[in-house]
């Protein structure tokens, strides 16, 4: 896997993006990237539509950036481009936090004097009274409440068995 730069004005947002971005969150996007360096490359296809990291490349404007890191993901089919922007949204939003670990993460970053407070939504003055909506003890059971059918159409049948491996191997029931 090789990553290139690529000119931030030679990149085409997918026109169907389904992932939302608050103004606030790609300000702390931009927070993150300017305090740690862009660490996540966009995933793009190889006409240079993003596939994943729209709110990165919105982040990067704002930073003033010419060009970002970026994955050229040329062994993907069609559907699986389609797929994988679903899939890394909806996996990324499928997750809690263990909240002693987190409490005990958050209370290391104050003593070693890192203020976050610009890049997540965990103020350092609020380590000890973290919102118990935050985390997802009983993630299991909200998922059997809340499923999501998705019904993909592949050009072929290779096309179809190779995302339906892919898929189940991401935890994914597939018919």
């Amino acid at each position: 896997m090789e990553i290139i730069e690529k000119k931030i004005n030679a990149l085409r947002p997918y026109q169907n993006n389904q992932k939302i971005h608050t103004e606030k969150q790609i300000q702390q996007i931009a927070n993150s990237i300017n305090e740690f360096g862009f660490k996540q490359p966009l995933v793009i296809t190889k006409d240079n539509e993003i596939i994943i990291g729209h709110g990165r490349l919105e982040a990067a404007k704002i930073l003033g950036m010419a060009e970002v890191p970026c994955i050229v993901a040329d062994d993907l089919s069609e559907a699986q481009i389609k797929a994988l922007r679903i899939a890394d949204n909806k996996l990324n939003m499928d997750t809690g936090f263990d909240e002693d670990l987190l409490q005990l993460e958050l209370k290391e970053l104050e003593g070693l004097g890192f203020d976050f407070s610009d890049i997540m939504d965990f103020e350092v003055d609020e380590v000890d009274e973290i919102d118990e909506d935050l985390f997802d003890d009983d993630l299991e059971e909200e998922d059997e409440k809340e499923k999501i059918k998705l019904v993909v159409e592949c050009l072929n049948d290779t096309d179809k068995e190779e995302l339906k491996k892919e898929l189940i191997t991401k935890g994914y029931r597939c018919q």
